[in-house]
């Protein structure tokens, strides 16, 4: 009887793990689903010159999240997005640009850096992130 019951909690323990694992799974690419199509509207923002120089269109940008600063872009990565800054250094590793709570984050400069970007150092924060978009 004991060796049954027994049998029956292992049963129900991975059983629950399993669920939990799944369900974390689900909600793992749902939030990378959000983050890719909110890359895909920030693309929208580039206006590209006849010279193939990229233009940002800050105003539609200040419209989509009234926190952005600047644009970063690494030559030969994916990483070419606007970064963000709010009053703490927490709030953008748990949003996204559009403000939504998302474990991926947004990029963003350290609060203590001026707007401007004329200090000595700016210090940015990203998520590292499989995909490599960041």
């Amino acid at each position: 009887m004991k060796k049954k019951i027994f049998l029956i909690c292992i049963t129900i323990f991975f059983l629950s793990v399993f669920v939990f694992s799944l369900i974390q799974i689900i909600l793992w690419y749902k939030e990378n689903k959000h983050t890719t199509e909110l890359i895909e509207t920030i693309d929208e923002m580039i206006i590209k010159e006849d010279d193939d120089t990229p233009k940002i269109d800050f105003n539609k940008l200040m419209s989509k999240n009234n926190e952005s600063v600047g644009w970063i872009t690494v030559k030969n990565t994916k990483i070419d997005y606007p970064f963000v800054q709010h009053k703490d250094n927490k709030y953008y590793l748990t949003h996204s640009f559009d403000k939504k709570s998302s474990s991926a984050g947004w990029v963003f400069m350290d609060y203590k850096n001026s707007k401007t970007l004329d200090d000595k150092n700016t210090v940015i924060y990203a998520h590292a992130r499989k995909d490599k978009s960041m």
